[in-house]
């Protein structure tokens, strides 16, 4: 090339670097955070049959928020989070020696995060559990058994969906020793799926100051 050519070369490399690091720096930002929320909740008691009492909830939550680059006065990061939860629990109608309760529970979650922060790509979650606890009273003696099943399944897009599905449980006894002691013995065993953000979280995240990868 000639010497005119090389040196609109080299300028040009220099304009390259000098947006990249313009695309790659990021300024002080503030929040713009939204968030609605709707709740219902719902029961009985003092029933005569097989059940005794139930409480049900039910709520919806919407939260949102814009990143705004102050220096710019531009949004970097739109962040949006949509959950549907429900609940239902029923004690059961005390029966000679055996009482208890049992119920499900569950979540509808869509994380929609578009813009310079996003660290992972649209998700939906969903989960349910079924869980119950039994109690069996043998004179000075108290037996409770509980289990609880749950399922995460989550479906990225663009990305392979997945799910999980584990149980916990417990198991306790209570035994009075005299009117002044007791003795009491537990076994747990817990299980917990990985959450949206362990699985395809890949980037930066300035918020904690780390390098994550799902």
């Amino acid at each position: 090339p000639l010497p005119e050519e090389e040196e609109e070369h080299d300028d040009h490399e220099g304009e390259e670097d000098h947006d990249d690091e313009e695309h790659h720096h990021h300024g002080p930002v503030r929040l713009d955070p939204r968030r609605q929320s709707l709740q219902l909740r719902a029961g009985f008691r003092d029933l005569t049959g097989a059940l005794n009492s139930g409480n049900f909830t039910v709520q919806y939550n919407d939260y949102r928020h814009d990143e705004i680059e102050i220096e710019e006065n531009e949004i970097g990061t739109r962040f949006r989070n949509q959950t549907f939860l429900y609940r239902a629990v029923i004690a059961q109608q005390r029966v000679g020696r055996y009482s208890g309760s049992f119920g499900v529970s569950g979540f509808n979650r869509s994380l929609n995060v578009v813009g310079e922060e996003a660290l992972a790509t649209p998700t939906t979650q969903n989960n349910f559990a079924a869980f119950a606890l039994q109690s069996i009273d043998v004179e000075r003696v108290t037996f409770q058994l509980g289990g609880r099943i749950e399922r995460n399944a989550y479906d990225p897009t663009g990305l392979r969906a997945r799910s999980f599905t584990g149980f916990s449980g417990s198991a306790g006894m209570r035994g009075g020793l005299d009117d002044k002691n007791v003795f009491v013995a537990n076994y747990t065993h817990s299980y917990r799926a990985p959450a949206r953000e362990e699985l395809y979280n890949l980037g930066p995240h300035a918020g904690n100051l780390t390098y994550e990868i799902g």
